[in-house]
């Protein structure tokens, strides 16, 4: 609901209302929680963990007591974890996960790695299949801090890649340390779950409109002015940085 939100207490994540001081805890983590995203309509969570076989758990809000978990990656012997939807990246999370974010149609599911090259994966929800995955860029962990992904599909992403003009395609922003930023093209799979694919592109700041940051801590799409595209709404990012200014790409 509205008046309720979400943090991470070690392990658990707790689910607050700010209305009676209720709270209830998603218990599915065996190690401290790193990250956690939630779908853009409240439904979902996806959160991940440090650990040295670390997992991208999807769970629901509501925590519901009738609901059956999915993927590849569920043991036959786990145990019961009351509203687990999906156990996703069993073998490919190494040392924990950085950041994680849902498609606007929480189809879909990214996230990057705690290892050296920082690999970030693409899952569906309903399947718990990778899709896609690519390094988004090699150095000492976590130097990813920020991930987001636009709030609308069929994303003008020519600038990317210009073989994924003219087919629904979705945009990805990571950010971190060092000045790193990268912007990714997905490009969805076609309806036999195939074809799927990452594509990426560096950035470059003006030096006539400000200084580069260190670090981009976070992201954030927001509507593209004077949009006329008659498909979809296109979007744009902002990033914080570390050097207190907001920069619009």
């Amino acid at each position: 609901s509205d008046s309720e939100i979400l943090y991470a207490s070690a392990s658990p994540i707790v689910i607050h209302d700010l209305n009676s001081n209720y709270q209830v805890f998603f218990d599915g983590h065996k190690d401290d929680i790193t990250c956690f995203n939630v779908s853009d309509d409240g439904l979902l969570c996806a959160s991940g963990e440090v650990g040295k076989a670390p997992c991208l758990l999807i769970w629901e809000t509501a925590l519901a007591d009738d609901i059956t978990t999915i993927g590849p990656d569920q043991p036959s012997n786990a145990p019961y974890v009351r509203g687990l939807v999906a156990r996703l990246g069993k073998g490919f999370f190494s040392r924990g996960i950085c950041a994680t974010a849902f498609s606007c149609d929480k189809k879909y599911v990214a996230a990057v790695s705690c290892d050296d090259n920082h690999c970030m994966g693409v899952w569906s929800v309903a399947t718990g299949e990778l899709l896609a995955n690519m390094v988004t860029g090699s150095g000492v962990p976590p130097q990813i801090r920020t991930l987001a992904w636009s709030p609308g599909s069929y994303q003008d992403t020519g600038f990317i890649n210009k073989d994924h003009e003219e087919v629904p395609c979705d945009i990805l922003v990571t950010g971190g340390e060092h000045n790193y930023l990268r912007f990714w093209s997905f490009k969805r799979p076609n309806k036999q779950g195939i074809g799927a694919q990452l594509s990426d592109r560096g950035h470059r700041t003006g030096k006539e409109l400000a200084s580069p940051p260190k670090s981009h801590n976070c992201s954030l799409f927001v509507p593209r002015e004077d949009c006329d595209d008659p498909v979809a709404l296109q979007y744009d990012v902002l990033t914080a940085g570390d050097n207190g200014c907001v920069y619009l790409w």
